[in-house]
């Protein structure tokens, strides 16, 4: 009877660490992932606003460097989402809704689409802080620039 016990005992241990490794590895570890490119993309956005609230001209290596910066991290973002399964569960524990993420990667690519557009200087700072807003980053890019 208590090897019985024992036995018991050391596959119940088992079958709990095998949740928790599981837990980490399909959802706690995506929803880093996902909170690790929000910061990446506000890091992005105050480093790039010089760019993007003034846009330069179009052969600057310098635009095509924050153009590519800004696409390649909506890109991730969303990828990022994704990969978060079941996502009201991210939500539960902060993370923000699908749609304020669809609605970050809309201005992100506008803000990329706009750095060589010497029209787009107002519009591409106003967006940027509409990313920011989006993904809850309690931060904005007004006083870092001037449009």
């Amino acid at each position: 009877m208590e090897f019985f016990k024992l036995i018991l005992g050391a596959l119940l241990t088992l079958a709990v660490g095998i949740v928790a490794l599981l837990l980490t590895k399909f959802f706690v570890d995506p929803l880093n992932e996902q909170k690790k490119i929000i910061a990446e993309i506000a890091s992005a956005l105050f480093y790039w606003a010089r760019v993007y609230a003034n846009p330069i001209a179009p052969e600057s290596s310098e635009a095509g460097e924050a153009e590519r910066q800004l696409r390649s991290l909506a890109g991730k973002l969303v990828a990022a989402t994704a990969g978060i399964r079941p996502y009201w569960l991210g939500r539960w524990l902060g993370a923000p809704s699908q749609s304020a993420v669809g609605e970050a990667v809309e201005h992100l690519i506008a803000v990329s689409n706009g750095v060589r557009d010497s029209r787009a200087g107002t519009r591409n700072y106003t967006r940027a802080n509409e990313v920011l807003a989006c993904l809850r980053v309690k931060a904005t890019v007004t006083g870092l620039v001037s449009p």
